[in-house]
């Protein structure tokens, strides 16, 4: 966990990161405070980023690219129509005698996805970043406190950013690092100058 002050740096030191580990996957969550209504936003947005989502795909062809992008079928794996559900894809012209509309709920939603970021890591290495999680919905938090769970026993590094007046329970768990950052001292800055 990362966290300041607006402008101190916080994506900065992020963007190096991701410039200096190779060979891992990467995952960006953006948290926008237009979106702190609308449930896990950010992960929606990546993944209609990631399945290359067009506004004028059918939902047939939206259906097809998010299959191929979690690489299951939606016949066999319940998660692949619960995440159809979390990005508004309609799946009543499918028959899924297997999953109801009320096992769609929140905690389904969130466990599949929990699933799909063990999946991704069974093949690579992954860095996730979410970026300004002090603008995220709750869902959002919820999600993130599962992953928080998680990540000790998965190739993951996960970094999230963070205003300070933030203070997440989970910041205080055994995996998990905390960093303020602060300006710099007089004498640096002058340096700097």
């Amino acid at each position: 966990l990362i966290t300041g002050e607006p402008g101190i740096g916080k994506s900065r030191l992020v963007v190096g990161l991701e410039h200096r580990i190779k060979q891992v996957r990467r995952m960006r969550f953006v948290c926008s405070p237009h979106y702190q209504d609308s449930p896990l936003y950010p992960i929606v947005r990546q993944i209609e980023r990631a399945a290359d989502f067009e506004r004028d795909d059918p939902a047939g062809v939206k259906l097809e690219k998010l299959t191929r992008l979690l690489e299951a079928h939606i016949s066999s794996d319940p998660d692949v129509a619960a995440i159809a559900d979390l990005v508004s894809i309609p799946l009543a012209a499918y028959d899924l005698p297997d999953i109801q509309p009320r096992q769609r709920g929140k905690s389904t939603t969130l466990a599949a996805l929990v699933r799909q970021f063990e999946r991704i890591t069974r093949r690579n290495p992954i860095l996730v970043v979410f970026e300004d999680i002090h603008w995220a919905d709750p869902t959002t938090l919820d999600l993130l406190d599962l992953l928080i769970e998680t990540v000790e026993r998965l190739p993951m590094l996960l970094v999230a950013t963070a205003r300070p007046e933030l203070q997440p329970a989970w910041s205080a768990r055994p995996q998990v690092t905390v960093q303020p950052l602060s300006g710099l001292h007089r004498s640096h800055a002058a340096s700097l100058i």
